[in-house]
């Protein structure tokens, strides 16, 4: 079995392992009480906030690719990404924004490859720096609470540097920690060679990128990202009746975020969603069932909004008839250009 099929179907067995769980210890009323609390109106406004999430995303990859693609096409391609991504088992839904790009716009797969990468890094500085800053702003939480975010602030704020100093130095960087890694023989460790090799992937990926300008706007983006998605997040907990101050969101969204990149997101998140948002919210002090009722409320709402707006996005590009931009001189000017 090859490693796809496999994460395929681990992603399987948890989701059943966690949806049988959710069965077993949902309370209904408490369920239908929490939902049940959020007013229309605030649907509508937590809607235009995902909209412009994507408005964001989609200005984001513009600015990264330089203007290769249309930011209208951008839009439409993240809205069936995101909605393939969220619903197919282990992230295997990343690669449907590459075959996407390549289709709508005509960008090669390593332009495909490479923003993707680049967005995603980006999603982790700028979460890490909203979760950074919280964790200095918070201060009435328990000791162990305390001692577990002391840890991840760490591996973010290393995280966070790194990418940073990559970001910037690319190859110099790179260089160092080669020399680093030979020097202390560390890169006789498993991991380490790992590490250096993906940190050369990315460096590759950032060679899309020509100004130092595009890198700023971009991470200011991304903050402005994470910011409405808490934002958002914030605005339903408060219609619960969860009342946890915005930087416990913001730590909240970090926690999460991190726990996304392990390969064992279900099919829809189902389960792996409400569990990781149940003990995270606990941790914050919210009781077990509102946390867990309140955790899948969320999860609907957001399943609702990614589905309708992965619908626009499917409707949108069957209207564009325009041809694809690498039929023409054009896409031998981008194949040139090409990383």
């Amino acid at each position: 079995m090859d490693q796809k099929k496999r994460k395929s179907l681990i992603a399987v067995v948890v989701t059943v392992i966690f949806l049988g769980i959710m069965l077993t210890q949902i309370n209904r009323s408490t369920l239908i009480a929490t939902i049940g609390r959020i007013n229309p109106i605030y649907l509508v406004v937590g809607f235009l906030l995902y909209i412009w999430i994507f408005v964001l995303r989609a200005m984001r990859m513009y600015i990264i690719l330089e203007g290769r693609a249309p930011l209208k096409t951008l839009l439409t391609i993240l809205f069936v990404h995101n909605m393939f991504n969220n619903l197919l088992p282990a992230r295997t839904g990343e690669l449907s924004y590459v075959y996407l790009l390549k289709e709508k716009a005509g960008l090669n797969i390593n332009y495909g490859l490479s923003s993707l990468m680049i967005a995603r890094i980006f999603d982790l500085v700028g979460i890490s720096f909203l979760f950074l800053l919280s964790f200095f702003v918070v201060k009435d939480l328990p000791f162990f609470i305390t001692g577990v975010l002391m840890l991840v602030t760490v591996v973010l704020g290393l995280a966070f540097m790194f990418t940073i100093l990559l970001l910037f130095y690319n190859k110099k960087f790179l260089n160092f920690l080669e020399r680093f890694a030979s020097k202390t023989r560390l890169d006789r460790i498993k991991y380490t060679r790992m590490a250096l090799e993906k940190s050369g992937e990315t460096v590759e990926s950032f060679k899309i990128i020509k100004s130092k300008k595009v890198i700023a706007v971009s991470l200011a983006l991304s903050v402005a990202i994470w910011l409405i998605a808490s934002m958002m997040t914030f605005l339903f907990l408060i219609e619960m009746e969860v009342y946890l101050s915005i930087w416990k969101i913001f730590i909240a969204s970090g926690i999460m975020v991190i726990t996304t990149i392990l390969p064992i997101h279900s099919i829809g998140g189902f389960g792996t969603i409400e569990g990781t948002w149940t003990a995270i919210y606990v941790a914050l002090g919210v009781s077990a069932q509102v946390a867990f009722a309140s955790g899948i409320g969320v999860h609907l709402i957001i399943v609702l909004y990614f589905l309708i707006l992965g619908i626009i996005g499917f409707v949108l590009m069957k209207m564009d008839k325009q041809p694809r931009i690498a039929d023409g001189d054009e896409g031998k000017k981008i194949e040139g250009d090409a990383v």
